[in-house]
């Protein structure tokens, strides 16, 4: 998984991590994999117009590993996990910026407007036509989308 926005949660916490990893949050914040029947693993895919957008019909929310304290109460736990991610990733993000992220293979027309510093963008895979490149992207692959697809650079 690794796509979009990567969150772990608990039954009483969120996590996330600028690089985007399942892997290095569990790391970063000492979570065992002994606990995965115990972990919500959380992918945030942006549908709007605005990669910060606080409107939650913007986002789609899959998750791995649901175990039974989510089942339970999923509407309550959906609601902590948007407003983990409006209260305290996009002040994160806006700050120190995200290293990774992963946009592949959702049949993205266009690329939301970022507003975040992003270092490594992926958004291979999708229904591109044209991108305009945001601004401190240190490595970007966009192939295999539409056959004429253009990349220019921002100016």
């Amino acid at each position: 998984m690794c796509k979009g926005i990567s969150i772990v949660a608990t039954k009483n916490e969120c996590y996330w991590s600028p690089d985007n990893s399942h892997e290095t949050i569990k790391k970063d914040n000492n979570i065992r994999d002994t606990d995965h029947l115990e972990l919500l693993i959380i992918e945030l895919y942006p549908h709007g117009e605005k990669f910060l957008s606080e409107k939650i019909s913007d986002w789609e929310l899959t998750t791995e590993n649901i175990p039974n304290w989510y089942a339970d109460d999923k509407d309550a736990i959906n609601s902590r996990i948007y407003n983990y991610l409006f209260g305290s990733i996009f002040p994160r993000a806006t700050e120190s910026g995200i290293e990774i992220l992963k946009l592949d293979g959702f049949n993205l027309k266009t690329l939301p407007v970022m507003g975040v510093k992003v270092k490594r963008l992926d958004c291979y895979n999708n229904q591109l036509t044209s991108l305009s490149v945001p601004e401190g992207i240190e490595y970007l692959d966009c192939s295999n989308n539409q056959p004429n697809f253009k990349k220019e650079a921002r100016k």
